[in-house]
């Protein structure tokens, strides 16, 4: 049920503070029966789950854990999601196309770190999230 402006304003103090209480309630609900409730249309970037995703990835720690799970050859995802997994919890590893999103922000950070991505996924390790992610190589390597 959404109410306009002046719907809201119409209310008495009293009303307005049982629809209050109603949403809380509501809210508190849904999280409690752990239902998703993110939008259907997958993360954005520009969400707070999105931003805070994207400074973890960008942070020293997940910069240093994506190249060095390069250097092993894995995916760098692979170093980086168990931050992600870490910091975030659930917002990570059930907002819907996080992976996603997370493959498109570490895909941007190890080009910004001197990377190229190769025409190849590869598996992520079996603890992961993702499945598969995308592997780099140094961008004076060839291949």
């Amino acid at each position: 049920m959404t109410l306009s402006d002046d719907q809201l304003r119409a209310l008495s103090h009293l009303e307005r503070h049982r629809v209050w209480v109603n949403a809380r309630a509501l809210v508190a609900q849904i999280e409690a029966l752990g239902l998703p409730y993110d939008a259907p249309t997958g993360l954005k970037l520009d969400s707070p789950i999105g931003r805070q995703m994207t400074a973890i990835i960008y942070s020293p720690e997940g910069r240093m854990a994506g190249i060095l799970a390069t250097e092993q050859g894995l995916p760098a995802l692979a170093g980086v999601e168990p931050l992600l997994v870490s910091q975030m919890g659930d917002d990570y590893a059930k907002t819907y196309e996080a992976t996603i999103q997370a493959g498109y922000v570490v895909t941007q950070m190890m080009k910004a770190n001197g990377f190229r991505k190769t025409n190849q996924n590869r598996p992520m390790p079996s603890e992961s999230v993702a499945k598969t992610a995308a592997f780099f190589v140094r961008a004076t390597t060839a291949g």
